[in-house]
Protein backbone atom coordinates (compact mmCIF):
# COMPACT_ATOMS: atom_id res chain seq x y z
CA UNK A 1 0.00 0.00 0.00
CA UNK A 2 2.83 2.59 0.89
CA UNK A 3 4.58 1.74 -2.57
CA UNK A 4 1.84 1.94 -3.95
CA UNK A 5 0.84 5.47 -2.80
CA UNK A 6 4.74 6.62 -3.06
CA UNK A 7 4.27 5.34 -6.72
CA UNK A 8 1.03 7.68 -7.36
CA UNK A 9 2.77 10.79 -5.49
CA UNK A 10 5.64 10.57 -8.01
CA UNK A 11 3.49 10.96 -10.83
CA UNK A 12 1.72 13.71 -10.04
CA UNK A 13 4.70 15.74 -8.67
CA UNK A 14 5.80 14.75 -12.27
CA UNK A 15 2.59 15.91 -13.96
CA UNK A 16 2.96 19.10 -11.59
CA UNK A 17 6.53 19.44 -12.68
CA UNK A 18 5.60 19.02 -16.59
CA UNK A 19 2.24 21.49 -16.04
CA UNK A 20 5.06 24.11 -14.54
CA UNK A 21 7.58 24.03 -17.63
CA UNK A 22 4.49 24.54 -19.99
CA UNK A 23 5.20 21.01 -21.80
CA UNK A 24 1.59 19.79 -23.29
CA UNK A 25 3.75 16.41 -23.59
CA UNK A 26 0.03 14.56 -25.24
CA UNK A 27 0.60 16.98 -28.53
CA UNK A 28 3.30 17.92 -30.81
CA UNK A 29 2.46 21.39 -32.24
CA UNK A 30 3.78 22.84 -35.69
CA UNK A 31 3.74 26.67 -36.86
CA UNK A 32 1.20 27.23 -40.02
CA UNK A 33 4.82 26.57 -42.51
CA UNK A 34 5.28 22.79 -40.53
CA UNK A 35 8.15 23.65 -38.08
CA UNK A 36 8.12 22.31 -34.67
CA UNK A 37 6.84 24.82 -31.97
CA UNK A 38 6.79 24.85 -28.08
CA UNK A 39 3.67 25.11 -26.05
CA UNK A 40 5.21 28.09 -24.01
CA UNK A 41 6.19 29.92 -27.58
CA UNK A 42 2.66 28.94 -29.04
CA UNK A 43 1.05 30.66 -26.54
CA UNK A 44 3.01 34.03 -26.67
CA UNK A 45 1.86 34.06 -29.71
CA UNK A 46 -1.42 33.62 -29.23
CA UNK A 47 -1.79 35.89 -26.67
CA UNK A 48 -0.53 38.48 -29.32
CA UNK A 49 -3.79 37.64 -31.81
CA UNK A 50 -6.72 39.81 -32.01
CA UNK A 51 -8.79 36.82 -32.17
CA UNK A 52 -8.35 32.84 -31.32
CA UNK A 53 -10.63 30.25 -32.77
CA UNK A 54 -10.31 26.65 -31.80
CA UNK A 55 -11.36 23.58 -34.52
CA UNK A 56 -11.58 20.21 -32.50
CA UNK A 57 -12.40 16.53 -33.58
CA UNK A 58 -15.76 15.52 -31.87
CA UNK A 59 -15.55 13.01 -28.76
CA UNK A 60 -11.25 13.71 -28.57
CA UNK A 61 -10.82 14.37 -24.93
CA UNK A 62 -7.19 15.46 -25.40
CA UNK A 63 -8.08 17.95 -27.92
CA UNK A 64 -10.39 18.87 -25.78
CA UNK A 65 -7.80 19.01 -22.86
CA UNK A 66 -5.73 21.18 -25.38
CA UNK A 67 -8.64 23.73 -25.39
CA UNK A 68 -8.91 23.63 -21.99
CA UNK A 69 -4.87 24.58 -21.33
CA UNK A 70 -4.89 27.02 -23.99
CA UNK A 71 -7.77 28.70 -22.69
CA UNK A 72 -6.68 28.73 -19.33
CA UNK A 73 -2.65 29.66 -20.76
CA UNK A 74 -4.55 32.55 -22.12
CA UNK A 75 -6.55 34.05 -19.25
Amino acid sequence: MKSTLLALFLLALSISTMAQKNDKPAYQLFTHDGKSISYGKMLKQLQEADVVLFGEQHNDPIAHWLQLEVAKGMH
